[in-house]
């Protein structure tokens, strides 16, 4: 089937079933949109939880119920603030600010798919529609048809 053909914005024949239509190319830019297309693929590859062991563990640890309460929080004293402890601290920041970014991608991937899944589906039930009614039409046509054999056939003497 020929996308470019499909992609023009005409009304089909009476009774055809409408085509589905591909994303508009706009969403293709984007490799991470890209990925949030493939039908029941992960969205990214590191997110994948049998190649990624981080990602397994936080799912197996997330999903396994009691959360562990937090500890309280410790001031640290200003004599042990030294070098090493403030390129502690801005590392863990960028880790914190990386982990928020990623969930903010995810989480608008998830979003776009589930947008393009509703799309689909919205097409792929007008589908069923035109072709139950189409079948249903058929069956009309086959039966008159049947009728008309009966009808015209010349009756034997018996």
């Amino acid at each position: 089937m020929d996308l470019s053909t499909t992609a023009q914005h005409t009304e089909p024949p009476a009774g055809a079933v409408p085509p589905i239509l591909p994303p508009p190319t706009a969403f293709m830019t984007s490799p991470g949109l890209l990925g949030a297309l493939q039908p029941y693929s992960p969205l990214l590859p590191m997110m994948d939880s049998k190649t990624n062991p981080m990602l397994n563990r936080a799912l197996t640890s997330t999903c396994s119920g009691a959360k562990r309460p937090r500890g309280e929080k410790k001031p640290i004293p200003e004599e042990q603030k030294d070098e090493k402890y403030y390129e502690r601290r801005k590392r863990n920041n960028q880790a914190a600010k990386k982990s928020r970014d990623a969930r903010k991608i995810r989480e608008d991937q998830i979003a776009f798919r589930a947008t393009m899944l509703e799309h689909e589906n919205a097409l792929l039930r007008a589908q069923v529609i035109t072709l139950k009614e189409e079948a249903q039409s058929l069956r009309h046509l086959l039966l008159q048809r049947k009728t008309e054999e009966v009808n015209h056939q010349p009756q034997r003497p018996s």
